[in-house]
């Protein structure tokens, strides 16, 4: 959204060259009253410059969650890995993910 509508196509096509990997973090709160990272890592792969050069960027989700196996981490696995540790609190955990359902789900509570 950055850049406007006709300049978009371009766009997406270079990043999907150079894209490698891309990670985020967001520092949680945890029980002890320390900042915890939980991380979002999307490598580079195929499938993700297809949907990049293809303007399909809401599909991204679906690949980070089922690319475990090459590295990939889902917010919602890092918030989750986070309190069944014990280290957040679940409700916590909740502030940070846009997904609660996916969020749940992966909790073992």
């Amino acid at each position: 959204s950055s850049f406007s509508e006709e300049r978009r196509a371009e766009i997406g096509i270079l990043l999907s060259y150079v894209l490698e990997v891309v990670i985020s973090q967001r520092l949680v709160l945890g029980k002890d009253g320390k900042l915890y990272p939980a991380t979002e890592i999307m490598l580079g792969s195929e499938a993700v410059k297809n949907l990049i050069r293809d303007n399909k960027t809401h599909m991204l989700d679906n690949i980070i969650s089922t690319s475990a196996q090459m590295g990939m981490v889902s917010i919602e696995k890092s918030l989750a890995d986070l309190v069944n540790k014990g280290l957040v609190d679940s409700s916590e955990a909740m502030k940070y993910t846009t997904k609660p359902e996916i969020l749940r789900r992966l909790l073992k509570e």
